[in-house]
This record gives C-alpha cells, structure tokens and sequence, in this order.
C-alpha cells in the first residue's frame, strides 16, 4: 500500500502536469474581459492547499468543464495508486475568493 507522502507526491506530479496544459476553454470575444478562476487541490485534514495560479476562462460553465476534465485526468493518471485514506478535494474560486465549486474525492475500504 503507497503511504500518504507517495501519494501526495503523485497527485502534486499529475496537478503540475494538468496546470501546464493550455486550456482549450481559455479564450473570449475580443475586448471582453474573461473572469479568473482558481484551482485549489487539498489532501486530508488541515493540509495547505496546493498553489495554482489563475485561470482566464469565458465563464462559469467552463471553469466546471476545466475542473470535471482535470479530476478526471488525474485519477486516470494515478494510474491505480489511490488508495484508501484522506479525501481530496479540488475548489474553484473566482478572483474575489468565492468559491463557485467543489469536488470531494474519498476512497474507503469496508471489511466485513
């Protein structure tokens, strides 16, 4: 079973990879200004958040569509490693800091 600190270690490897991708969402009509919207990764209780920088996407809609196709991305990239332990949690705020979504991860095992 991988500890928490390889685990970590992965999730911080698959979120430095999701945040160097262009996103496909990150365009606007021209002279309109697009709204900022930040991604913030938490694994288990009391730990920092991990930093990513903003986003400028056309709106809402597309930050959720920005954020479903990262969690998905990097579960598939955990490539089997996840196990059981502290929930994740990925957020998205706008620039103001209000937080427009949230993604819960957890996995449990029950042994009967």
């Amino acid at each position: 079973m991988l500890g928490n600190a390889h685990l970590n270690k992965q999730l911080m490897i698959v979120l430095a990879k999701q945040a160097a991708k262009p996103s496909p969402l990150a365009f606007g009509l021209e002279g309109n200004p697009m709204p900022l919207y930040f991604y913030r990764i938490t694994y288990g209780e009391g730990a920092p958040p991990w930093p990513h920088e903003g986003v400028e996407l056309a709106d809402d809609e597309a930050a959720w569509v920005e954020a479903t196709t990262s969690c998905g991305e990097m579960l598939r990239d955990l490539d089997g490693a996840l196990k059981a332990g502290p929930e994740w949690r990925m957020e998205v705020t706008r620039e103001s800091g209000e937080v427009v979504y949230r993604l819960t991860f957890l996995a449990e095992v029950f042994t009967t």
